[in-house]
Formats: C-alpha cells, structure tokens, sequence
C-alpha cells in the first residue's frame, strides 16, 4: 500500500515536471506563465459566476492575449 502511494505520488510529481517543459525538453517560463494565466482566468470566472467579483473587461482580454500567445509560440517552435 505504501509503495503504491509512492508511486502515484512519484508519477503525479513527473508529470508536473514534465507538463512545463519545452518542444527541446528544458524547463520553460512559457509554460509556465500560460498555466499561471490560465489558473487566473479560471479564478477570474468562478468569482464573476458565483460572487459577483468581475475584473475589468480589458484585464480579462489581456489575460487571454497572453494564453494565446503563450499558446501560438509554443506550435511554431522548433526542437534544437
């Protein structure tokens, strides 16, 4: 039981390593930057939907700008 809960902890860890590398393998602060902006526009949504919060609309467009580009320069990077 132990060793099972040490591998799943072991894989869910590689994942997380894994998910903000680069096309060339190597930690990446795109990566990274998209999924913290994604986290915050989810944040964003939940408070607009359920407590009435609401950001400006140009702060939400800007936050979304930056997935996209984040998003864009990911598929036209090559491997070195």
């Amino acid at each position: 039981m132990k060793s099972q809960l040490l591998l799943i902890i072991k894989n869910l860890l590689t994942f997380w390593h894994s998910t903000f590398l680069n096309k060339s393998k190597r930690p990446s602060g795109r990566e990274l930057t998209t999924f913290v902006f994604v986290i915050v526009v989810l944040i964003a949504w939940i408070a607009q939907q359920f407590y009435q919060k609401s950001i400006p609309e140009w702060m939400f467009i800007s936050f979304i700008t930056i997935i996209s580009c984040g998003l864009g320069f990911y598929t036209i990077e090559k491997k070195n």
